[in-house]
């Protein structure tokens, strides 16, 4: 696992890296350590997989659905200034098909939000079919927002199953560290099963070596894609 990281770290150019056991895993990884309250209001896209939006109600989060681009079939950026209120403390978006979403203007949909309410709302950005996709010159997950990738049996790089996150700080790459798996510091010196004070309790979304060994040599494959 630890390989493989440091292989997606040089791919992306991009020091916060964590693997997850799946897409799914990592959204609601993202979800639950990025809103920090029961009932908090994500803006989001109805066009995905369930699990985009699973991962907002499995965290008991509010979603409120924004409309489509019918020429993109991303996230309508005129809808999601409509849709702006003082509860939005969220935005979720897909980058369809692998076509990445106009992220200059989700930023400036972001200080909209702030100019209005006093709050620049967080984006996760829902990169399932995004693996190798650019806005910009620049690979998508690197543009300062959370992104969550697929590694499922039937996308570009896979592991079998697996995915990972990219985290736009350091204090929250930690945090998800932890939480990916139970909540126990696995870099610790002391006894990580036995002997270490939890402080908050996580899950079970951490890669396995397995799946970690399949990525690493499907690698070099899914960058000739």
């Amino acid at each position: 696992v630890e390989e493989l990281e440091s292989v997606l770290r040089t791919h992306f150019s991009h020091k916060w890296v964590n693997t997850v056991n799946s897409c799914t895993s990592g959204l609601h990884l993202a979800v639950h350590t990025i809103l920090k309250e029961p009932g908090d209001e994500i803006l989001t896209t109805p066009l995905s997989c369930t699990a985009t939006n699973w991962a907002i109600l499995a965290n008991d989060r509010k979603l409120k659905w924004v409309d489509i681009d019918p020429s993109t079939c991303n996230i309508s950026i005129e809808d999601l200034y409509r849709k702006l209120s003082p509860n939005t403390k969220a935005i979720m978006v897909v980058h369809w098909g692998g076509y990445a979403c106009d992220l200059d203007e989700l930023a400036r949909v972001q200080d909209k939000c702030k100019q209005l309410y006093g709050y620049r709302p967080p984006i996760i950005e829902d990169c399932a079919h995004a693996w190798g996709a650019t806005y910009k010159n620049k690979l998508i997950g690197t543009h300062g927002n959370t992104a969550v990738f697929s590694f499922q049996a039937i996308k570009h790089l896979t592991t079998g199953d697996g995915g990972v996150i990219l985290c736009q700080d350091e204090e929250l790459h930690k945090r998800m560290k932890l939480l990916r798996w139970y909540g126990l510091d696995r870099d610790s010196k002391a006894d990580f099963r036995c002997s270490q004070n939890i402080k908050e309790w996580g899950f079970k979304f951490h890669m396995n070596d397995i799946n970690a060994a399949i990525g690493i040599a499907n690698y070099k494959l899914a960058c000739e894609m």
